[in-house]
């Protein structure tokens, strides 16, 4: 995660999106979030990390 200002993050993805991949970064995004009392995340899905997008 990446910060941008005093109360916002950028975080981008890489990998198929999908709840692995969610869940496997859950816990590193809202801890920092907290540490960092982060009021904005912003959420990179275009990055041409990301592979196919499946609806759950």
């Amino acid at each position: 995660m990446f910060s941008i200002s005093a109360g916002l993050a950028l975080a981008p993805l890489f990998g198929e999106l999908n709840e692995v991949l969610v869940k496997g970064n859950e816990t590193l995004i809202l801890q920092a979030a907290f540490e960092f009392d982060y009021e904005q995340l912003l959420f990179n899905f275009n990055f041409n990390g990301v592979g196919m997008v499946n609806k759950a």
